[in-house]
């Protein structure tokens, strides 16, 4: 009996394996296996990106799903803004940014830019670090990423949290919370110590 326990126990793990590969830290989120991945990519709308982008990477080791939603880090080139200053230059500087494509089933692809505009529009990305779940298991909840970036002078980590827009189906970028781990975080940032600053906020009143 231990024998066909043995053997069926090492046959349901070797077809676990096939269909998907071991949980991120975030618990709720799971890498998409290889077969799916490459339809994923292949299914991108690239007219969703920002006007004038090019070379687009897709950061393969950090698209992950959950229930009805995948999401597909990538990077990209695109003109430097400047901080929003006119662009005078010619031909016109270019910098990396870095962005999210949003599959949600039932509602249209939507793409999100996270890094290089907004808050963080003097930097430069350089690529995604780390991507989990701020509590884990629970349905929509807010996505704790974590990204390598550098400025002309300094390299550096920047921590971005995101949290569901119910009404439009859609992550958008959470800039209190944002701004909360910024200040109050040591710099050697992981999903974990994030997480366990996040659950130990003082709650706000409404």
């Amino acid at each position: 009996m231990n024998r066909r326990l043995h053997r069926w126990l090492s046959a349901w793990l070797a077809l676990l394996g096939s269909v998907v590969t071991l949980p991120l830290s975030a618990q709720s989120l799971n890498r998409v296996p290889p077969e799916t991945l490459e339809k994923v990519i292949a299914s991108l709308d690239k007219h969703l990106l920002p006007e004038g982008a090019k070379s687009l990477e897709v950061e393969r080791d950090q698209v992950v799903a959950a229930p009805g939603i995948t999401l597909v880090p990538v990077r990209f080139e695109a003109v430097d803004k400047g901080g929003g200053s006119l662009v005078t230059e010619e031909p016109p500087p270019t910098k990396f940014y870095c962005g999210i494509y949003q599959l949600v089933e039932g509602a249209p692809a939507t793409f999100l830019l996270v890094l290089g505009s907004g808050q963080s529009e003097m930097e430069e990305c350089v690529g995604l670090k780390a991507i989990g779940a701020a509590i884990p298991h629970a349905a929509h909840g807010d996505l704790i990423l974590i990204y390598d970036a550098s400025t002309l002078h300094e390299k550096s980590r920047e921590p971005v949290i995101l949290s569901w827009e119910s009404s439009h189906k859609r992550y958008v970028i959470n800039d209190d919370l944002t701004e909360y781990v910024g200040t109050n975080s040591k710099k050697s940032y992981t999903v974990y110590s994030i997480r366990s600053l996040l659950a130990s906020r003082p709650a706000t009143r409404p």
